[in-house]
């Protein structure tokens, strides 16, 4: 990539982008085809180790500069990462981990689990439901802390060595093949039967049957670990997500300001520029890189303003992430149709607008696919592809550039794809 154009960039990362055995692409989206067909292109390898579905995407940990070795008995320390994201005070102290809540169904002879996108749940049943949870898991050494969004964070000063699934990657999989391993499994079990009781005579859940809906009758945990090396910059303190509430306030939602503590405070100049998405793991990993966040609702809905947002950090030289994940979401659930038209939309609302808005500027567009799925979501080897329409090149002189590159292009790792875009 030319580095003449890489100093501001709006940078569309798309999980789901890419399924293998897909209809062509401008059969999919004109608007992505269009990208592909006429500017420079290449392809991303993620790690190989993202192919364990207990791992939480390990190849956006070494994309925002964090590239965690992988320990076969050991889960990437998500908790303790969205523990200091939040501001908790002791987050590099304890052991943490996510909690959400999942729905386990007979199918045949097998119990499968549901997604949490699948059950439709709401801010004020999931800190329910936590709040439930309360007493019991304090008698097995755990606190229940507010997290972001749909997942409660828990800690414990014991140190964990435990390998567990992410609740993205439960949708249809049974609970023989996703149940914690690792020397601390035996514990993460017991939690879990101890909230399934627990959860299975809750008065929400009653409702929720009462009203066909399904039961959130099974807590799930996952992202367990300490955070040992931090990195050694400070955190931007913009646009910082809720903090956590105490233990007394799970059951009600609040509106704080972060206090301005020194690891959540930078200088404006310090800052790389803002990330938009609804993954409250991407939010916290980009915070990490020195990035301001704002945190989407699950529909992915960007705010009436982000193109002039876009505009204002390209202004300051600056560049925008902007993180989509819907469409892998929807592949996980077989959702075919739902996910060709959600790429349509992206095309029509995201792309072309920073198209037009980007034609007459200093910046680029760089679009990078998430990791390579298959038709029921899982995740292959093959490389994804990036595109790249570069800033401040003459319409003649970017058609000569383009000449013969169509379809090829250089292969990058995360870290160096992140040299070049995100550094």
């Amino acid at each position: 990539m030319d580095r003449r154009v890489a100093q501001a960039a709006v940078i569309l990362l798309v999980e789901g982008l890419t399924v293998r055995d897909d209809p062509p692409l401008r059969q999919l989206c004109p608007a992505w085809a269009d990208l592909v067909d006429r500017h420079q292109t290449g392809r991303l390898a993620w790690p190989p180790e993202e192919l364990d579905p207990t791992l939480e995407q390990p190849g956006l940990f070494a994309l925002f500069g964090m590239p965690y070795g992988v320990d076969p008995e050991q889960d990437l320390p998500v908790g303790s990462l969205l523990a200091r994201y939040l501001g908790r005070p002791d987050a590099s102290r304890h052991s943490w981990a996510c909690l959400g809540f999942t729905h386990l169904q007979q199918v045949q002879a097998e119990l499968r689990c549901v997604s949490k996108h699948r059950t439709g749940q709401t801010q004020a049943e999931i800190h329910a439901l936590a709040e439930a949870l309360l007493a019991d898991y304090e008698l097995e050494g755990w606190q229940v802390h507010a997290g972001q969004h749909s997942v409660i964070l828990l800690s414990t000063p014991r140190p964990m060595t435990v390998r567990t699934t992410p609740l993205q990657r439960v949708e249809g999989r049974t609970t023989l093949d996703i149940l914690p391993k690792g020397r601390d499994a035996a514990t993460l079990i017991r939690l879990l039967t101890t909230g399934q009781l627990i959860l299975a005579r809750h008065p929400l859940n009653r409702a929720r049957q009462d009203q066909g809906r399904l039961t959130l009758n099974t807590p799930w945990i996952w992202g367990v670990g300490r955070e040992q090396d931090p990195p050694e910059q400070d955190q931007p303190g913009q646009n910082q997500p809720e903090q956590g509430h105490s233990e007394q306030e799970l059951g009600h939602e609040q509106k704080r300001k972060p206090e301005p503590t020194p690891g959540n405070m930078t200088s404006p100049s310090a800052v790389k520029g803002v990330c938009w998405t609804a993954e409250p793991l991407v939010a916290a990993l980009a915070q990490s890189d020195g990035w301001e966040t704002t945190i989407l609702d699950e529909t992915e809905t960007l705010p009436d303003n982000w193109i002039a947002g876009c505009l204002a950090q390209m202004a300051k030289g600056r560049k925008v992430i902007i993180h989509l994940q819907a469409p892998s979401l929807l592949v996980r659930h077989g959702l075919v149709q739902e996910r060709q038209e959600r790429l349509r939309l992206f095309g029509e609302h995201v792309v072309t607008p920073l198209m037009t808005a980007l034609r007459e500027g200093t910046a680029s567009l760089v679009v990078l696919s998430g990791p390579v799925l298959d038709s029921t979501g899982a995740i292959l080897p093959d490389p994804s592809p990036w595109v790249v329409v570069p800033a401040g090149l003459p319409s003649r002189w970017q058609r000569f550039w383009q000449a013969g590159r169509r379809g090829s292009g250089p292969t990058f790792s995360p870290q160096q794809f992140r040299q070049e875009w995100l550094s």
